[in-house]
């Protein structure tokens, strides 16, 4: 569903007329759109291939960066391959949901060994059954380990500040700033070290 066409083909196969009843119509536009769709599964089935692909291609944009860093033209391209990198891990991720769950309805909840020994692993990562504070000590009960939880973050989060302090604009735009060729300078020697 997440293939930019997909939208397109469903309404284009919908919005389509055939003869006979209201059924008919609806299995024979199922029919069709199963053909269509069946082409673009093709594409998706190739993920890993694609995945692989878009990593070597990621890893040379990154060599000729290193090569030339001033090149704006290859931090684009390294944008567009990284989001290339980051919808094929959604879609392994999501094939890889899939098959969890196929393998869940296969061996599924039908009071089996599986079944048990998943609800053990699931209740266990869901519980927080002790922690140590910061001196070491190791806390079990459950009214002691919420108040150890609370103590942490308030202590993370600080102290409600009146006012935020935030830099003064003038003084930079008044300080020194570097030209492009001191800039090209500085990447020079930063490289060469």
């Amino acid at each position: 569903m997440e293939i930019p066409q997909f939208q397109h083909i469903i309404q284009y196969l919908w919005s389509q007329n055939y003869d006979g009843t209201h059924v008919h119509h609806i299995w024979s536009k199922l029919k069709v759109m199963k053909t269509q769709l069946k082409d673009t599964n093709t594409y998706m089935a190739s993920y890993k291939q694609k995945l692989e692909q878009v990593r070597k291609k990621l890893d040379i944009v990154q060599n000729q960066i290193q090569q030339d860093p001033l090149a704006q033209d290859l931090f684009d391209l390294e944008k567009d391959t990284l989001a290339d990198i980051k919808k094929w891990n959604n879609i392994e991720e999501q094939v890889m949901r899939q098959k969890s769950k196929a393998c869940w309805i296969e061996c599924g909840d039908a009071n089996t060994k599986y079944f048990h020994a998943q609800w053990k692993i699931r209740s266990s990562q869901n519980s927080i059954a002790s922690i140590y504070t910061d001196r070491g000590i190791k806390l079990t009960d459950p009214k002691l380990v919420e108040q150890e939880f609370i103590r942490v973050f308030q202590s993370l989060m600080g102290d409600c500040v009146a006012e935020i302090p935030y830099t003064n604009t003038a003084i930079i735009k008044e300080g020194p700033c570097l030209n492009i060729s001191q800039q090209r300078d500085l990447i020079r020697d930063v490289t060469n070290e």
